[in-house]
């Protein structure tokens, strides 16, 4: 097998910072503004009907224990009040209420079996609409690399080995297509869900609000922290995936020739180092991954904590009602899975923006010579003959020096030519051979 350059990685475009990397992804999220527009006002009126389902179980609660009012034990602070935030304004919104009357009870089942309905429908939308736009937008990149691909001159594929650049055209790819469908959504679906149970929470007891907020930093700490963890290791994932797929690939095109020359061995011992390499790099994102989620769910198991001891409390003292207790856990349980989409989302966007960086290397390679929109002038007849003067030529894997990312500078003119000043000219309707 003939010796090729290092395959290139993410740092060649320039692009490695998340924000850079996913920067490329606006010119092809404006193709479709109003399948993103509607998508994401389907989410934002699920994460309303999903907000209601809490407070009505608190309402049918405080109907079984027979309050005169919904959550009336609720005491919020001044500043509150002054905000409008508290459990009167909430109770005297909430219609069709009387204490101990089987027809309130009914009245909000239905509500709980309408919600649910309702925001099954609007589920499906969302994931119809978003995950439609992010396979769109996939056509529209992939296109996109071929066209790239294919004006690109021989230089850039000698310097960039073939399973290298496949890998970037198929994984890379399917890692920015997840940012585009369930990692937009599922980030609209938490924000949205997060703000409105923490408005009605802080309504129904803002002291308890306080508490469950506290681990609150160490979420934002955890998560920016794992996600720069994440989005380093899975740059360097991307790459060693690309090494193995271009040893692959360069093993099953040249198949003959290694059975020819009986190198099965040494190619099988060549494999085992990218081999050993991937699996390895697999292990600590796994390992970082790993540790990242479980501190997620001891969180969230240390706010359920809370809300048993200190509601429990206010209970006992009168100044929470059943129903507000029962619906501040409930709206604590929605909560649950915001917490954890939260981590879930961080590892995509920063799968996502690596591998962006990686298709940008492709998206903004530039030919040296680009002719596509050559014109030759009116009245003017094309000769048909080929003439060269001073012609220095250097293979392009001639290292005449490397940038930042490792990839050589040499275009032809490096310090080992193997064509020097050479004059030639091959007239019109005449054949030329060469060898050498």
């Amino acid at each position: 097998m003939s010796a090729v350059p290092p395959a290139v990685g993410n740092r060649g475009s320039g692009e490695s910072t998340p924000d850079k990397g996913l920067r490329g992804l606006m010119p092809y999220l404006r193709r479709y503004p109003g399948g993103i527009v509607f998508g994401l006002l389907t989410v934002v009126l699920m994460g309303i009907v999903g907000n209601v389902l809490p407070l009505a179980t608190g309402v049918m609660t405080d109907t079984l224990a027979g309050n005169a009012v919904p959550f009336e034990h609720s005491t919020p602070t001044g500043a509150l009040l002054a905000l409008g935030l508290n459990a009167s304004t909430l109770s005297r919104s909430i219609p069709f209420y009387a204490p101990s009357s089987r027809h309130t009870l009914g009245i909000y089942c239905l509500v709980v079996v309408l919600c649910v309905a309702i925001k099954g429908v609007l589920s499906f939308s969302a994931r119809w609409t978003l995950i439609g736009v992010s396979r769109d937008i996939e056509f529209d990149i992939r296109n996109d690399l071929l066209k790239r691909l294919l004006i690109l001159e021989t230089e850039f594929y000698v310097r960039n080995r073939t399973g290298e650049l496949m890998s970037r055209a198929t994984n890379d790819l399917n890692a920015v297509r997840m940012v585009l469908g369930p990692g937009i959504m599922y980030s609209a679906t938490t924000i949205i869900t997060m703000i409105m149970a923490i408005l009605v929470m802080v309504a129904l007891s803002p002291t308890l609000t306080l508490w469950v907020l506290l681990p609150a930093p160490v979420v934002a700490f955890a998560v920016w922290y794992f996600g720069k963890t994440i989005h380093d290791l899975y740059e360097k994932i991307q790459a060693a995936l690309a090494t193995l797929t271009a040893r692959v690939q360069e093993n099953l095109s040249g198949v003959r020739v290694v059975r020819a020359y009986a190198q099965e061995k040494a190619e099988i011992r060549s494999f085992d180092e990218p081999n050993r390499e991937y699996v390895s790099r697999n292990i600590r994102l796994i390992r970082t991954w790993s540790m990242f989620m479980p501190s997620l769910q001891a969180l969230i198991g240390t706010t359920f904590l809370i809300v048993l001891w200190q509601g429990g409390h206010q209970l006992l003292r009168g100044q929470i009602s059943l129903g507000a207790l029962i619906a501040f856990n409930g709206y604590l349980a929605v909560l649950v899975w915001p917490m954890i989409a939260l981590g879930w989302v961080t590892n995509i966007f920063q799968r996502g923006a690596a591998s962006m960086g990686r298709l940008n290397y492709i998206l903004t390679a530039k030919p040296n010579i680009d002719d596509r929109h050559a014109k030759i002038p009116e009245g003017t007849k094309p000769r048909g003959e080929i003439d060269f003067r001073h012609l220095t030529f250097s293979y392009p894997t001639t290292r005449s020096g490397a940038g930042s990312n490792g990839v050589s500078k040499s275009n032809g003119s490096g310090p080992h030519p193997v064509l020097r000043d050479i004059n030639l000219k091959v007239p019109a309707g005449t054949t030329l051979g060469s060898t050498g």
